[in-house]
């Protein structure tokens, strides 16, 4: 059995955990038609996501996934939609909740696109180390 320090070792990109709307397309075979299907991502990196859904999708057909990030503070294009395809790598259902948790890793994603995912990211890290520094600041005050 790995330990949790060791599967975090393994990871090539830092995850940010996020609440983020997605819609997955999903298709059972090469013949029918994708479903379409609704969920939340929870964490997000320049490798992979983790997100949730009521639905089951195996983990031998590719997912395909639509998701906006906000990029930056422009007001002319404040989010820029995504379309990048998944393989599940882990999968876990919460019986209590009548969830699935998928960790997904993106297949065929260019470098630019990724470059834009990971800069995201960055300035997540920087947002919060802001208001961690902000609500300690704030708290001093209080003492």
């Amino acid at each position: 059995m790995m330990s949790n320090m060791s599967i975090e070792d393994r990871r090539e990109f830092f995850r940010m955990p996020v609440d983020i709307a997605v819609r997955i397309d999903n298709q059972d075979d090469d013949y029918s038609e994708p479903k379409r299907y609704y969920g939340c991502i929870r964490n997000i990196s320049g490798g992979g996501l983790k997100f949730q859904a009521p639905a089951a999708f195996p983990s031998t057909r590719p997912l395909s996934m639509r998701f906006s990030l906000p990029l930056n503070d422009d007001h002319e294009q404040p989010e820029r939609a995504f379309s990048l395809t998944g393989i599940v790598t882990r999968s876990e259902y919460d019986e209590i909740e009548n969830i699935f948790t998928y960790g997904v890793k993106f297949i065929d994603i260019m470098p630019h696109i990724q470059d834009m995912i990971v800069k995201f990211l960055f300035g997540l890290q920087i947002l919060a180390k802001k208001h961690k520094s902000r609500f300690f600041s704030e708290a001093e005050t209080k003492v």
